[in-house]
């Protein structure tokens, strides 16, 4: 009977060094079938703004008026992210220059663009720039 070769290093085994120096990649996860998901299986349009906020009060100010405007017309979801840097600069003591976030909306076939652009400057956050579909569009 003949004993199993031994393995080379080419192929680690589970408690050899070059099996710890493997690089463990994630699975991808499965999106959220709820409203409130970043990417509606159902839409027509997606709609992306960049939108100067500062503050948590102005994402939230913006949040607000998407809110209101779901209310009337076919809006799927929507997502307002402040700049990822902005609580790091906070913690630093670096006052924000004019700081851009993003406003990701995703609607039905009947909203357009400048409903939701217009809807977004009543809260007098200058918008710095805005996509249709992937096209960009004018503010």
């Amino acid at each position: 009977m003949a004993l199993p070769k031994a393995q080379s290093s080419e192929n680690p085994t589970p408690h050899s060094k070059e099996a710890e120096q493997l690089e463990v990649v994630e699975q991808p996860k499965e999106p959220k079938d709820s409203e409130d998901a970043e990417h509606p299986k159902e839409f027509h349009h997606q709609y992306l703004f960049k939108v100067e906020m500062n503050c948590s009060s102005c994402s939230t100010a913006v949040g607000k008026v998407l809110t209101a405007l779901k209310k009337n017309v076919d809006i799927k979801s929507f997502d307002v992210a402040l700049h990822p840097d902005l609580k790091a600069r906070r913690e630093a003591g670096v006052p924000p220059p004019s700081i851009v976030g993003t406003v990701n909306v995703y609607t039905g076939e009947f909203v357009s663009y400048e409903t939701v652009l217009e809807r977004i400057k009543k809260t007098q956050k200058k918008v710095v720039s805005g996509t249709a579909d992937g096209v960009n569009m004018e503010i």
